[in-house]
């Protein structure tokens, strides 16, 4: 949608402007987590490699997402995987140790990780943020009948 690609471009020129290196963005097979995955990219120029794992596709477990981020780890320092609710979200509850559901990611939301050790409760939080929060236009808009 044209909201979603909105999004993706507000999150890609903020990460492209705090993140001066490198960065591996693999991305979910389905055609809207690539969407988003190349409209990030484009703010890194030739910074940024897009890949496309199986992985990662809906319903991903945390587990199968540990393996993709130990494996494509090993490349770079900086990885971004782009995913699906409410799977991302509950990667990031297990990266952090806790239990599944515990922490939402709205759409177009990013989280930074340092991982400290592989697995469960291995990796700390550094950010999340969202479009919203650094100045892109509301995700929902209300209107107000009776004012």
């Amino acid at each position: 949608s044209e909201k979603g690609h909105r999004q993706a471009r507000t999150m890609g020129e903020w990460l492209a402007a705090n993140h001066d290196g490198d960065i591996l963005m693999v991305s979910s097979p389905l055609p809207r987590a690539r969407q988003t995955a190349d409209n990030v990219a484009e703010f890194f120029g030739k910074r940024a490699t897009v890949r496309q794992d199986e992985r990662l596709a809906c319903g991903m477990s945390t587990d199968t997402a540990s393996e993709a981020i130990l494996e494509f780890g090993k490349e770079t320092s900086a990885l971004m995987l782009v995913g699906h609710a409410p799977d991302l979200g509950n990667l990031a509850s297990y990266l952090l140790g806790g239990r599944e559901g515990t922490i939402e990611m709205r759409k177009g939301a990013v989280a930074c990780f340092e991982t400290v050790r592989a697995g469960q409760g291995g990796s700390v939080l550094r950010w999340l943020i969202t479009p919203r929060s650094i100045g892109g236009k509301s995700e929902t808009t209300r209107s107000s009948r009776n004012k």
